[in-house]
């Protein structure tokens, strides 16, 4: 420990009454109390040489009134102890506890106490191993254009001790991602894959940037983008660097038939792709489904992306061809899925219409969607084995799906 640094650690623990020093981590108010950066960093990065006698916590604490958070950064981040065989040895449980004081998840082995009184006759746990019920397949999070944003947002160092706390073995090991197909009541603006009117053979069908840039990484960039060169429907050359939202919102919905922004500037977003580096800190590939907020708005009954709406009938099959062109479009960028959501909230359109991008469905809509279209054609895609979940919505409608 350098020459001054000691005094310090001192001025870290007395410099509010709301800190302690847990091991060289402090706890409490030290963001904020005029604490310089060196000393904050040897309260966060010095517990392998500081000892306070107390339980170490290994939370950067910020207290904002109401209570305290743990502060994550590119320098630092807390993450949960490996559980030991000794931490669960015979007469022993783990506890873990997070409080409005700064607890996060922190670790303690108690010992359960014999009862004062013993019962009068001995008393017999039986478990039959072989009748289940259900199971929890693991824990996950949904990758939306907002969170996306966000995670790139931060430098390089941040994102990843980000990532590393939700997908990482000292953090969450989130296992799935709820990746929405499209637009989503989280995202910048309304866009389907395909917003030309009448293209139901989906000619015209692409990922779009934000696809790129915040969940898949494109694998060789096309050659003839490197100059900078694209052009759109009017045969004219934007100059570089033109950002590919600032041309769509620069063309009406009219005369956008042609323009194909995604495939051509894809080459703008060379950010760490999320899916693929979630993948590589989890030692396995994350399993992700898809949920769809709308169709494209030419397909609705209104017109319209939002509002009161739903799939016009004479669209049920191209809809369900749609799908198997995101599931393809996704497999060429070597990112499969694991399942998929017959649709997002599919009372909402219905039973709350507003300026939600939202398309709704009855019961007995999606049952007959599902048996003559989407399941067909996901098994004749190649997609068969995907698992399908119905009503993605509040569990109050749950009984009368369950019985249609």
């Amino acid at each position: 420990m350098e020459e001054g640094d000691t005094e310090k650690l001192k001025q870290c623990e007395s410099v509010d009454r709301r800190v302690q020093c847990s091991c060289g981590a402090c706890r409490g108010s030290v963001y904020g109390t005029g604490v310089d950066q060196r000393v904050r960093r040897l309260c966060i990065e010095d517990h392998h040489r500081v000892s306070c006698g107390t339980q170490a916590l290994d939370c950067a604490p910020r207290d904002y009134g109401d209570g305290i958070v743990c502060v994550c950064d590119a320098g630092y981040c807390d993450k949960l102890d490996d559980i030991t065989e000794q931490d669960l040895s015979k007469g022993n449980y783990l506890l873990y506890t997070s409080s409005k004081a700064g607890d996060r998840l922190a670790k303690s082995v108690n010992v359960f106490e014999a009862s004062a009184t013993a019962p009068e006759e001995p008393v017999f746990f039986h478990l039959n191993s072989d009748v289940t019920y259900q199971e929890i397949m693991g824990f996950g999070g949904a990758l939306t254009d907002s969170t996306g944003l966000n995670i790139m947002s931060l430098s390089d160092g941040a994102r990843e001790k980000l990532l590393q706390t939700y997908f990482g073995e000292g953090g969450s090991q989130y296992l799935y991602l709820r990746v929405p197909i499209g637009a989503s009541d989280f995202s910048l603006e309304y866009y389907t894959y395909d917003d030309v009117d009448g293209d139901v053979n989906w000619n015209n069908f692409a990922l779009r940037d934000e696809d790129y840039k915040y969940k898949v990484e494109l694998e060789e960039m096309n050659p003839h983008l490197r100059g900078g060169r694209m052009e759109n429907h009017l045969g004219t050359t934007p100059p570089p660097p033109v950002h590919p939202t600032e041309i769509r919102t620069s063309i009406s919905r009219s005369l956008a038939v042609e323009l194909n922004t995604t495939s051509a500037l894809a080459n703008y977003a060379t950010e760490m792709p999320v899916i693929k580096r979630a993948s590589d800190i989890r030692g396995q590939p994350i399993k992700l489904f898809g949920a769809a907020w709308s169709a494209p708005w030419w397909m609705k009954r209104n017109g319209t992306e939002f509002g009161f709406s739903y799939l016009l009938e004479k669209y049920y099959q191209a809809w369900a061809d749609y799908y198997v062109k995101y599931f393809d479009a996704y497999k060429n960028e070597n990112i499969s899925f694991w399942g998929l959501s017959a649709q997002n909230e599919p009372t909402q359109a219905y039973n709350n219409p507003s300026w939600i991008f939202s398309m709704g469905w009855s019961a007995e809509q999606q049952r007959d969607w599902i048996a003559e279209h989407l399941g067909p054609t996901l098994q004749r895609g190649g997609y068969g084995d995907l698992e399908l979940m119905t009503l993605d919505d509040n569990r109050m409608w749950l009984p009368g799906w369950v019985e249609t």
